[in-house]
C-alpha cells in the first residue's frame, strides 16, 4: 500500500491534505480497520491529518498508536 505525505505541504505550516492513499491502494482499505504507528505525539496535528486521509480513502476506522507523547503544557 502507498500511504505519501507532502513535504511542501506540511513545510507550508499546514497537514491538511499532506497526506494521501495511492488511488490503486484505495480498494484495499475499504471497510478495513488501521493501526497507525507513531514513534512520538506532540500536539495530534500530523497523526489526525494522516487518519483524515484513511478514512477519506475508504478505512473503516483508524486507531493511532504512539511510543511517547510529549507533556500536556508547561511543567
Amino acid at each position: 500500500m502507498t500511504f505519501a505525505s507532502s513535504v511542501a505541504g506540511s513545510a507550508q505550516g499546514g497537514t491538511r491534505d499532506a497526506f494521501w492513499v495511492a488511488p490503486r491502494d484505495r480498494a484495499g482499505l475499504q471497510d478495513q480497520r488501521v493501526a497507525l504507528v507513531d514513534d512520538v505525539l506532540t500536539t495530534g496535528a500530523t497523526a489526525h491529518a494522516a487518519a483524515l486521509a484513511l478514512v477519506r480513502a475508504g478505512a473503516a476506522s483508524v486507531e493511532v498508536w504512539v511510543v511517547a507523547r510529549t507533556p500536556l503544557g508547561d511543567p
